[in-house]
């Protein structure tokens, strides 16, 4: 039941990029929340379904290139089409979308890694030329799943709370000698704590789960939790970026908690829903800000960042470019994809894998 939730993450970093004066701090959260799901996400996969072997090894990393890279190569593309055509005033919306100039850009861009340091301590942690924007998140997540897959700690239940000890002292750390939010949320290591907790939160939820009952009140006060956190700082950014952020994470934790211990079977609509939205959602989180720059093109005059107008105007172009990234690319890949994941040949294809 993890389709709806990064539908939601996806539309809040949307959000927060496409109406800046709203709470733009919303999309830090939602960032450090997919970092947490993708934690739970690869420690179960990597536990259940890849067996720690070259083999094994090699289909979990295939299967996430298809996942991540042809999606991204068509966002790239259209941004690239956008920096074209397009005045550079109005695709100044994505701030960091630009033609890289030296070889060095070229390939970080291309091979998404290179785009941030692994670790800052006030000096600029991300790549300031950037053909899709957000891309340096991917860019993190990506290292973080060489690190599962290579060294299969997270299959390790003690090596797991060693790593999120390391990611608390690192926080602590460079929360004591006053880094900078960028030096705290950019590199690298800021995903340390985040995939550590999601990766904890695999096994809690195979040693103790929640009672229905229990795990439905907890899942709705939790997504309440968070869905007002980034307004309760509206007034306090700095707070926001301090202890908002961890907080926000321990709340995302909980959401992720309570959604595992759901069973999609017993919710047989909403599994139809969770599956569409979820789809949807890895495009929506590259494409927001194109789609952004397309519709204040479209209307320069008509259309703000500060009023809201630009993303309730951008939003439904955000969908249809998403579903049609879906229905072109991911969805075709959709039965290779499976075929790795199941370890079988193209020989062993069923039909109802068709």
């Amino acid at each position: 039941m993890f389709g709806i939730f990064r539908y939601v993450l996806a539309i809040t970093v949307a959000f927060a990029h496409l109406w800046i004066q709203k709470a733009p701090w919303a999309a830090h959260y939602a960032v450090f929340a997919f970092y947490a799901l993708s934690g739970y996400l690869m420690t179960r996969v990597l536990s259940e379904v890849y067996p720690y072997t070259v083999n094994g090894m090699k289909r979990f990393c295939l299967n996430r290139f298809l996942r991540i890279y042809p999606t991204y190569y068509a966002i790239l593309l259209l941004n690239i089409a956008c920096i074209y055509y397009i005045p550079p005033a109005i695709v100044n919306v994505s701030t960091s979308t630009h033609m890289p100039i030296t070889l060095g850009e070229w390939v970080a861009n291309l091979s998404i890694f290179g785009i941030t340091q692994w670790y800052a301590a006030g000096t600029h942690t991300l790549m300031s030329t950037r053909l899709v924007n957000n891309v340096w998140s991917l860019n993190i997540e990506l290292w973080f799943y060489i690190i599962l897959s290579l060294f299969g700690a997270m299959r390790r239940l003690n090596f797991v709370i060693l790593w999120v000890i390391i990611g608390v002292l690192q926080v602590g750390y460079s929360l004591y000698h006053g880094y900078d939010f960028q030096d705290r949320y950019s590199p690298i290591t800021a995903g340390i704590l985040p995939f550590g907790v999601g990766s904890l939160l695999y096994y809690l939820v195979k040693r103790w789960p929640c009672p229905k009952t229990w795990n439905i009140i907890l899942c709705c006060f939790a997504i309440s939790a968070w869905g007002v956190l980034p307004f309760i700082y509206k007034t306090h950014p700095l707070r926001a970026e301090a202890e908002g952020l961890y907080i926000s994470l321990i709340i995302s934790a909980v959401i992720i908690y309570c959604l595992a211990n759901f069973q999609s079977k017993c919710y047989p609509r909403w599994a139809m829903t969770d599956k569409w939205l979820g789809n949807l959602s890895y495009s929506i989180f590259l494409c927001h800000f194109t789609a952004g720059i397309i519709m204040k093109w479209i209307f320069p005059s008509a259309l703000d960042q500060t009023d809201g107008s630009l993303f309730l105007a951008a939003l439904p172009l955000i969908h249809l470019m998403a579903w049609l990234l879906y229905i072109a690319i991911q969805y075709p890949l959709e039965h290779l994809r499976k075929l790795i994941h199941d370890n079988r040949s193209f020989k062993q294809l069923s039909s109802k894998d068709i």
